[in-house]
């Protein structure tokens, strides 16, 4: 038995993402949108660990108190 030629493979494989794309395709905006949310979930959790670990002087230079400071850090993610 032979391997199939090279562009019947690939036509093989365009037709199997044609049928996936139009199977899935409504699937893709909320898949979109809930990566992005992830997404600027995990920035805001970095930036707020960065944050909680800025020292006084840090925090006096941008005009931030540490009571302010530990307020932000201790939100979670989700929360803007």
């Amino acid at each position: 038995m032979s391997a199939p030629r090279p562009s019947t493979l690939a036509a093989s494989l365009s037709h199997r993402g044609a049928h996936a794309a139009r199977t899935f395709g409504s699937l893709m905006p909320p898949a979109r949108v809930i990566l992005a949310w992830a997404m600027q979930c995990a920035e805001r959790a970095a930036e707020r660990r960065a944050l909680a670990r800025l020292t006084e002087w840090q925090l006096r230079d941008i005009g931030i108190s540490r009571t302010d400071a530990d307020a932000e850090a201790g939100k979670w993610c989700w929360h803007a």
